[in-house]
């Protein structure tokens, strides 16, 4: 028969520096980790100009960091529609709907775009407008406000906007 015997080893200097150092590293490794964090998000809803006429005018600002490749955004889906969105730099002028901006370990991505709908309403339009969108099935379910879709090291990820921090004043337009 085997016995094993069990010996207590009292912790040297060399031991404790040993799990320290493992600790940190653990530590420094989780601080390090990527995330998405939601810096503001606005929606102003408007009506008006043609009768039956409204949307909404939504902002976004979302900060990816820990990241060792920068992700890119391609779409977001507003109303249950994915709307495509077009990067720029910040200072670029362009007719971007997106703009970026690079910070120290970190990008974030300003996005701008906009909804509208129009009730069918017989009396001015004989048939619907052609703008109107059927809706579309998103790739994942979500809940929140708005379904962000990026690419990062060649796949697809997908990133839940939860809700609108702020809403604005309505506009009504004559």
């Amino acid at each position: 028969m085997v016995f094993l015997r069990l010996v207590y080893v009292p912790a040297t200097a060399m031991h404790i520096r040993a799990f320290l150092f493992l600790m940190f590293s653990f530590f420094a490794a989780n601080v390090n980790a990527q995330k998405i964090k939601i810096l503001s998000s606005t929606l102003q809803r408007w009506s008006g100009g043609v009768a039956g006429h409204s949307g909404s005018n939504y902002s976004f600002e979302i900060e990816f960091s820990g990241y060792h490749t920068e992700p890119v955004p391609d779409t977001i889906w507003l109303d249950r529609q994915p709307r495509p969105l077009l990067v720029a730099n910040a200072a670029d002028l362009s007719t971007a709907n997106t703009r970026r901006k690079r910070k120290k370990n970190a990008v974030a991505y300003t996005i701008t775009e906009s909804t509208s709908k129009s009730e069918e309403n017989l009396n001015y339009y004989p048939t619907p407008l052609k703008s109107e969108h059927k809706p579309a099935h998103p790739p994942v379910n979500y809940k929140g406000a708005a379904l962000l879709s990026y690419h990062y090291n060649g796949k697809q990820y997908y990133f839940e906007i939860p809700k609108i921090m702020k809403q604005l004043t309505p506009i009504n337009y004559p």
